[in-house]
């Protein structure tokens, strides 16, 4: 089925698709740190190289960040009571 040319459909798939692509990422990215994991003493290593104290501490807090804005992305939650 052609869509015509006056069709707007790209308006509400372009948004679902670009928060399932974002939210993936940040899912990914928190795949690396998951807590108890090789990768996450290797985040925690590269942090605490890089000088910051209480490297571990924070990984797991990236980690928790990275999943919920993940999963935020994905439900499609509104972000309007974070805008200043």
């Amino acid at each position: 089925m052609a869509l015509p040319h006056t069709s707007r459909a790209y308006e509400k798939i372009a948004p679902l698709a670009a928060r399932i692509i974002f939210g993936g990422m940040f899912l990914m990215g928190a795949a690396f740190k998951i807590p108890g994991t090789q990768g996450f003493m290797m985040e925690s290593g590269m942090t605490a190289a890089a000088g910051l104290p209480y490297a571990q501490i924070f990984v797991a807090l990236a980690f928790l960040l990275e999943v919920g804005a993940g999963l935020a992305l994905g439900a499609q939650a509104d972000a309007g009571w974070f805008e200043l």
